[in-house]
């Protein structure tokens, strides 16, 4: 019997993706729809209700988006 062997690189993604800290997702990713005409392919939202983080693909690229919080700092 053969093992199967976990992916490193989640379906979708490149080698490297870009993890950018913001201080509001949502207004950046409105921002990057309008001028780049970004696809988001999911975003997230916060117990809140807010926008957490999102995953908008550029091209042929994804990059991920997450609101800076304290944890993150």
């Amino acid at each position: 019997m053969t093992a199967t062997k976990a992916k490193s690189i989640p379906e979708g993604f490149n080698s490297v993706v870009p993890f950018v800290l913001l201080k509001d997702t949502a207004k950046a990713v409105e921002f990057y729809r309008k001028a780049v005409c970004v696809e988001v392919l999911r975003q997230y939202h916060t117990s809140d209700g807010s926008d957490g983080y999102g995953d908008p693909q550029i091209g042929n690229s994804r990059v991920r988006f997450a609101d800076a919080s304290p944890e993150r700092k």
